[in-house]
């Protein structure tokens, strides 16, 4: 008896398996972008450019003695490594970014649900003031990051937090998604994450559909402040700015080292897609679900 209707129960178990498919590896992405720019007491550094066949960045500082340091790193490589970093003493300003699109498409003969998993990596916010100089009337010091997905041009993940210390005291702001899982209110002056993974939903594309997920990821620090006088030890007494303020978050590896040249970490992993079934799908499978359960009705008979 049981034999007879195993054709059954086979021709069901196979339309079951078609229902689903297995994970698919996300592709290169096109065209990796990064920028970064500083300045220095007013005076814009001038920007240092390289690239290679899997890297995109650039670097720029400008120091300006006695009255600020600004420097800024940015790069983001085919393989969905990427690493945005700014510094700012005295008075000066920096900002970095990093832009990361890929195009993912349908290449099957039936709508397919996508999901997107990847890895918003570690960084910090750090804003220094010296505790023998507090800061006076304008003075400020402060840094701020910020990422971004996009799918097919709507905001489908974000994150965001700044901190900013002036004379009235230390103010931390926070939007989107909290990368620190709430365990830091950055109100000591720092604000650090570690990396951990998020998810998206690319929705169902039908076969031969494409969608553009654009990923983008800014740093920027300000430091606004002068310098004090402190005893060093020698006659004339020793200078240095009251603060300043750093950003960091990416892929810690060297910037310009095994990172360009496509090592690193690659937070854009991997996008899993699961056949979307059609009305008749789903009739034909609660069909061949119910003549299983008629066949076992039967045995036990």
């Amino acid at each position: 008896m049981a034999a007879h209707h195993k054709p059954s129960f086979i021709a069901a178990a196979a339309l079951v398996a078609a229902l689903s498919l297995p994970a698919q590896a996300l592709p290169v992405a096109l065209n990796p972008l990064a920028t970064s720019g500083a300045s220095a007491n007013g005076n814009a550094g001038t920007p240092d450019t390289t690239t290679s066949p899997v890297f995109a960045g650039s670097t720029t500082s400008e120091t300006a003695p006695d009255a600020g340091n600004g420097w800024s790193v940015g790069w983001a490589n085919r393989n969905g490594a990427y690493a945005v970093h700014s510094a700012a003493e005295g008075v000066a300003d920096a900002h970095s970014s990093a832009r990361l699109r890929y195009v993912i498409t349908n290449d099957s003969a039936t709508a397919l649900q996508y999901s997107l998993y990847f890895s918003i990596a570690g960084g910090s916010l750090f804003t220094n003031v010296s505790p023998h100089a507090p800061l006076a009337g304008t003075e400020l010091v402060g840094s701020s990051y910020a990422a971004r997905i996009q799918v097919g041009g709507t905001t489908r993940f974000s994150s965001g937090a700044s901190l900013q210390q002036t004379a009235a005291g230390l103010a931390f702001t926070r939007s989107g998604v909290d990368l620190s899982g709430g365990s830091d209110d950055g109100l000591d002056g720092a604000y650090d994450w570690v990396t951990a993974d998020h998810r998206v939903d690319l929705g169902v594309l039908a076969a031969g559909q494409s969608v553009d997920v654009i990923a983008e990821m800014w740093a920027s620090a300000a430091a606004h402040v002068g310098l004090y006088e402190f005893d060093c030890g020698i006659s004339t007494p020793c200078a240095a700015f009251k603060g300043g303020a750093y950003a960091f978050h990416g892929d810690a590896s060297d910037f310009f080292g095994s990172a360009a040249a496509g090592d690193g970490i690659a937070p854009f992993r991997i996008v899993t897609a699961s056949s979307v079934p059609e009305p008749r799908s789903f009739a034909l499978l609660g069909a061949g679900l119910l003549a299983i359960a008629a066949t076992r009705r039967r045995i036990r008979r």
